[in-house]
């Protein structure tokens, strides 16, 4: 059995042992990819709950992420060379391993990519997410560089407009989910004029599929 076989297997089996509260994040996920990309939606789907419970990431994030960056589209191809639903660089995917033309592989690689950002910005606190953003889109080293995300329009409007994604998948999560309580919605980022390097705290959601 191929290794991506044994992986949807495995995503597979791991859906259907999940609460119920894990079948709200899933159809809130679904329904959001189908409005971009009906092929293979299920498939986006179950990856992205996958791969977010391995690499220990708010599944929501995620979808926000690959949201604005390719649509869901695996045709996607930016200015820079980037490929697929989570726009990787081909030098990222050579250093992950990863074929960035499989789907599974491409999505596999974007969430790790980004877990490892995560990671990297931790020691920033409130922070954290704020610049794992800025840097899968600029680059850690820019983040680093100028101490908070970088003055370039491109990245602070996409950390905005991912933001904006979240906290709309945040309220999809919160009218499927009858008792509200279960869901925890911190502020993250708020849209307001950028004058500074840093960007208003974004404090990850406690919202997860396991």
């Amino acid at each position: 059995m191929g290794r991506f076989k044994l992986i949807m297997l495995l995503s597979i089996f791991f859906l259907m042992t999940q609460p119920v509260f894990a079948k709200s994040v899933k159809n809130v996920i679904l329904d959001h990819v189908e409005t971009y990309q009906t092929f293979n939606s299920a498939e986006i789907t179950n990856d992205i709950l996958y791969y977010s419970r391995v690499y220990d990431v708010d599944p929501l994030i995620i979808t926000a992420l690959f949201t604005q960056e390719s649509g869901f589209n695996m045709k996607a191809r930016s200015y820079t060379g980037a490929i697929g639903i989570a726009q990787l660089q081909p030098e990222t995917a050579a250093q992950l391993g990863v074929n960035a033309y499989n789907i599974h592989e491409n999505i596999d690689g974007g969430i790790r990519y980004f877990s490892s950002q995560q990671r990297q910005f931790q020691k920033f606190g409130p922070w954290q997410l704020t610049y794992a953003v800025a840097a899968y889109n600029a680059g850690p080293g820019a983040v680093l560089d100028y101490n908070g995300v970088p003055p370039y329009q491109e990245t602070q409007n996409h950390v905005l407009r991912i933001y904006e994604i979240h906290k709309y998948l945040v309220e999809q999560m919160r009218s499927t989910e009858k008792n509200e309580e279960a869901i925890q919605v911190i502020p993250i980022v708020k849209n307001q004029e950028l004058t500074q390097t840093k960007l208003i705290p974004w404090t990850e959601s406690s919202i997860r599929a396991f």
